[in-house]
């Protein structure tokens, strides 16, 4: 994995070189649709060509529907399992969890659907808030692992404000000192973290627990 995403991104970084040349003068929004611009010319070439670059479509979008329905499944689950049955509905039953589930994925679809259709931003934007989100999730799998005192109220407090000040300074376009978005959003995801797992006290029962998980232990080795 150290040396593919140099492979990936080179197809896409030769592809935006060719972009360049091949369609100058291209606005921020037109450049988006530089790979379905080159598509359609080199489809219209010959029928090979054509059926080559229906595949390509097929391919791409196979490769986003799997990753996408395995999200959207997991956040389902999360939803009804970590949330409605844990602090809404305890008692709800495991049909009516599954129903809860399917309910918020629906209302999840339909979400998406509606902010593809109507995007808040660019897709270069879009993509780059999504790194901006993901590092939130820094100070709850780095610091999760080596301190036994971090609190998951703590965290999960720092990872929904670290969220909403990186999403609303990615779309407001702030950038204090050059710094991004997703940097100013976890350094006060950080701050959160830290401190309010000070604030909340975690009981001896669950230090013990966090140190079980996290404690690696070694078989010693034999030599003959």
């Amino acid at each position: 994995m150290t040396w593919a995403p140099f492979i990936t991104s080179g197809f896409v970084f030769l592809i935006g070189i060719i972009g360049i040349k091949a369609y100058p003068g291209l606005s921020e929004g037109e450049s988006e649709q530089l790979v379905g611009m080159m598509t359609n010319h080199i489809a219209s070439q010959n029928s090979f060509f054509y059926w080559a670059m229906i595949l390509l479509f097929g391919g791409i979008i196979a490769a986003i529907v799997s990753t996408a329905d395995s999200v959207l499944l997991t956040l389902s689950s999360v939803i009804s399992k970590d949330i409605y049955s844990r602090y809404i509905q305890p008692s709800a039953k495991e049909e009516k969890q599954i129903l809860v589930g399917k309910i918020t994925g629906v209302i999840i679809v339909i979400g998406l659907l509606l902010l593809a259709w109507y995007p808040p931003a660019t897709l270069y934007r879009i993509f780059i808030l999504k790194f901006e989100l993901l590092i939130q999730i820094a100070p709850a799998f780095i610091i999760g692992l080596y301190w036994k005192k971090m609190h998951s109220k703590a965290v999960f407090i720092g990872m929904l404000v670290g969220t909403i000040v990186a999403s609303y300074m990615a779309f407001s376009g702030l950038k204090p000192y050059g710094i991004a978005s997703g940097l100013w959003g976890l350094f006060i995801n950080l701050i959160l973290a830290v401190s309010l797992s000070f604030l909340f006290k975690q009981p001896d029962s669950e230090e013990a627990r966090v140190e079980q998980v996290i404690s690696i232990k070694r078989a010693p080795l034999k030599y003959n």
